[in-house]
């Protein structure tokens, strides 16, 4: 047996070929290093990438998942009041229901619309309606009951949702041009709701609502919300019955005597504050359109006109601080005065007037001559005095200043036109407060409609003060004013503003209108206005009242003044138990006996004469006629012989027969005055619009005989569409 050596050396076989030893050290190959490279590279690039989404893009995600899973609600802040001087609401704010539908949570919208319609009791077809249009967002219904909101809340439906607003609103529609209104927005959009907007509108808040994956609700977020700061409440100084009275009278009066509108302001002369504020155009309705702000406006402070006879205060201060005295005559002309190829007519004829008989009786003769004696200068100072072409700043928005034209651009002729109230416009505010100045002794104050601003606790925020521009004339001046308007109220052209028992004082205006061409004057349209106080001494009231174009009756004695009487009638009952007893007059020296049947007289005015007379026949009255003409102008009362005394004006008739105008489409009132005008009697059929006539337009008829108007309320734009 052979035995092999130990140390026989051993022999390796080579590796087949290709054969890679990865055990060998040093062996590593390429391959694996691009592995490895590989793993290290991703390991990087998601470490980066979460840096970048922890850090870089953490706010843009961060509110990505507060938007899924977090809602800001806007929190819309509680709207002020609007309060009268006595504490009653004007202007409040009603909770309001409204219900609306985020599609992108809404799982069949089709089935959410039929249900949201039964629920509401509304066509299907209308929700669906609104549900296909492009929003993602829709308000469905607004202003649903309380019971049915609290039924849809409790249906969980996914999407919809009951969010709470509030709604304004107005219970005294007499006021709306003064209070105004709000957009859908809540902004105020006219009167005290825009001009007062930025005290009453608050400031808005807001909350953080979480929420499931459905967006419904699920808890607030307490630490995330803003509150809101309700707005502030104003109160005016407008005392509500005495608006209501004014309007009401207002109303009436446009319509009996058949004018294209008017205004009334009731003012404390004493303070400037305005009681009652009211207009009238003549037209129903006028306010629906809140897009229409020129029916919005403010018209007793917005609309100028030619004030006429009133405006000659502004002439008598300007003759009295002249070192006119009451006593001094002037010639009159006997009615009828040419001047600078003008001619100037006075109503009556009067020859030789004292200076108080020319502002009782309104003479435009003699005005016209103190103003050429006063000169331009000193009547155009009184009239700026007495803050003619200029804004009174009244807080209330869209007041004009009127028009006063220097004396460097006035004519020959304007000197004397302006001192009876032409060729000068102003607004009803204007001529309140300068009737006021004189009532007070003097002192033109800043007319105010706002008394304070209150926060909701009645803490006063602001006070508006009485505020006085400045001393126009001197008390013993205003005092003799005032004494001669008392005059014009006994025995002048005022009369028919007598209250028995009540000291007033005032004065009438009647103003021919511009024609449209801006050339001359017309003699068919007229403004009537008056002006007047009570008591004369330490005044309480100040009311004046303007009527635009009535008609056959015009004048402000026939038309303006009656209408002041009412209402101070009506205000007297209310806040006065007793009146502070006049001077002497004639209507009080009548005798015990006589005073049932000077009571019985009837309103005669605008009458024609035959009718007048067979009334006052059958009464068993005695009258007679001043003047020529078939319609009763004006109607006194001889006191001493229990006499009534008809003044008369002509109504134009050519002959027996009369044209038969188109009334068509025209309200009754204008129907019934157009016709008037022509000497036609008007038998209405029916309410509302005229739909048909008879006679025919153009066709003859008799003066004083009927024609048949039918007449039907106009359709509504909203009948026909429902």
């Amino acid at each position: 047996m052979k035995i092999l050596s130990k140390s026989r050396k051993r022999t390796r076989r080579k590796p087949a070929k290709g054969f890679v030893d990865h055990g060998k050290p040093g062996g590593k190959s390429w391959r694996l290093h691009f592995v490895n490279f590989g793993i290290y590279a991703a390991l990087a690039g998601i470490a980066v990438r979460l840096v970048f989404v922890q850090v870089v893009q953490h706010p843009e995600f961060k509110k990505d998942a507060e938007a899924q899973y977090r809602k800001i609600y806007p929190a819309k802040a509680a709207r002020g009041s609007i309060y009268d001087r006595n504490g009653m609401s004007l202007a409040l704010n009603k909770s309001r229901n409204d219900l609306s539908i985020h599609k992108g949570y809404t799982r069949d919208a089709a089935k959410t619309g039929a249900n949201l319609a039964t629920l509401l009791q509304i066509s299907q077809e209308r929700v669906m309606r609104k549900l296909r249009g492009p929003s993602p967002y829709v308000v469905v219904a607004r202003g649903i009951g309380d019971d049915e909101a609290k039924i849809i809340e409790k249906t969980k439906l996914p999407g919809v949702a009951i969010t709470q607003s509030s709604e304004r609103l107005y219970p005294f529609p007499s006021l709306s041009q003064v209070i105004g209104f709000t957009h859908a927005d809540g902004k105020g959009g006219a009167g005290i709701e825009l001009e007062f907007d930025r005290h009453l509108k608050g400031t808005d808040g807001w909350r953080i609502l979480q929420q499931d994956a459905h967006g419904r609700s699920i808890m607030p977020i307490l630490s995330l919300a803003k509150p809101t700061v309700a707005g502030t409440n104003i109160v005016l100084t407008v005392d509500h019955i005495m608006q209501a009275i004014v309007e009401e009278e207002l109303t009436a009066a446009v319509n009996k005597y058949n004018a294209k509108g008017g205004n009334v302001i009731i003012t404390d002369p004493t303070t400037g504050e305005i009681l009652a504020l009211a207009s009238s155009s003549g037209q129903e309705a006028e306010l629906q359109n809140k897009s229409d702000a020129a029916a919005w406006r403010v018209r007793g402070i917005a609309d100028m006109f030619e004030p006429g006879s009133t405006f000659k205060i502004v002439t008598l201060m300007a003759a009295l601080s002249e070192g006119k005295s009451l006593s001094d005559e002037i010639f009159c002309e006997n009615g009828r005065f040419k001047i600078f190829g003008e001619t100037i007519n006075d109503s009556q004829e009067h020859g030789n007037l004292t200076l108080r008989d020319v502002f009782i009786h309104s003479s435009n003769i003699a005005t016209a001559k103190l103003a050429l004696e006063c000169g331009k200068s000193k009547l155009y100072k009184a009239a700026r005095n007495f803050g003619f072409g200029i804004k009174t700043g009244i807080e209330l928005p869209g007041e004009t200043a009127g028009i006063l034209k220097k004396p460097a651009d006035w004519s020959r002729f304007t000197l004397a036109a302006m001192s009876y109230g032409h060729e000068v416009t102003a607004t009803s505010l204007q001529m309140a407060m300068a009737y006021g100045a004189v009532a007070n002794g003097g002192l033109l104050m800043r007319p105010s409609i706002v008394k304070k601003v209150t926060r909701p606790g009645g803490q006063v925020v602001q006070e508006f003060k009485p505020e006085i521009i400045r001393r126009i004339m001197p008390h013993a001046i205003a005092s003799q004013m005032t004494d001669i308007l008392q005059g014009v109220i006994q025995s002048g052209t005022g009369t028919e503003a007598q209250i028995p028992g009540a000291a007033i004082a005032g004065k009438t205006g009647t103003a021919q209108k511009p024609t449209p061409s801006g050339k001359g004057y017309s003699n068919s349209h007229f403004v009537a206005s008056f002006a007047g106080f009570y008591p004369t001494r330490a005044p309480k009231y100040l009311i004046y009242v303007m009527l635009d174009e009535p008609y056959p009756v015009h004048s402000g004695g026939m038309v303006a003044a009656p209408t002041f009487k009412r209402i101070l009638e009506r205000v007297l009952k209310i806040y006065e138990r007793t009146y502070e007893p006049t001077p002497p007059t004639l209507a009080a020296n009548i005798q015990t006996e006589k005073i049932d049947r000077v009571s019985t007289i009837p309103q005669l005015t605008g009458r024609n004469v035959d009718t007048a007379a067979r009334i006052l026949s059958a009464k068993n009255l005695t009258y007679r006629f001043r003047g020529a003409g078939n319609i009763v102008a004006q109607q006194t009362l001889d006191a001493e012989k229990s006499t009534v005394v008809l003044n008369l004006t002509s109504l134009a008739l050519n002959s027996d027969y009369a044209t038969m105008p188109n009334v068509v489409g025209f309200s009754v009132r204008r129907a019934v005055a157009a016709l008037s005008l022509r000497g036609i009697n008007a038998k209405v059929i029916g309410g509302g619009q005229v739909v048909g006539q008879a006679p025919e337009q153009d066709s003859k008829i008799r003066v004083r005989a009927q024609a048949l108007l039918e007449c039907k309320p106009p359709v509504s734009i909203a009948s026909l569409v429902h």
